[in-house]
């Protein structure tokens, strides 16, 4: 009996070394998690700020985009006012020309 009874403290004695190591393997293992955890909220952290700074990249380009397009039209327009100077200049010259004949013709009487 006292043999069994050593055999069996023995026993017990392993089992509890033996649960003391899975006790601190479990405890390794939920620190590995726990980083774990941290790392992928780091990461949706980042993924978040990227998805920011695009969405505001994003609104910056098309603020762009209307201010060209406000100038094209701008641009169009101005386009638009020279080519009717340009056919005007030459109808303009000519009667200038001739305001300048009739004030000739007009001084020369004198």
């Amino acid at each position: 009996m006292v043999s069994t009874t050593r055999r069996t403290a023995s026993e017990l004695e392993e089992t509890t070394d033996d649960l003391d190591a899975a006790t601190e393997a479990v405890g390794g293992t939920v620190d590995s998690l726990r980083e774990i955890r941290e790392a992928v909220e780091e990461t949706a952290r980042g993924v978040d700020e990227v998805a920011r700074a695009t969405d505001d990249h994003a609104a910056s380009t098309e603020e762009v985009v209307a201010t060209v397009d406000e100038a094209v039209g701008e641009l169009t327009e101005l386009e638009e006012r020279l080519s009717e100077l340009s056919g005007i200049a030459p109808d303009q010259f000519r009667e200038a020309e001739r305001i300048e004949g009739t004030v000739d013709g007009l001084l020369t009487e004198r």
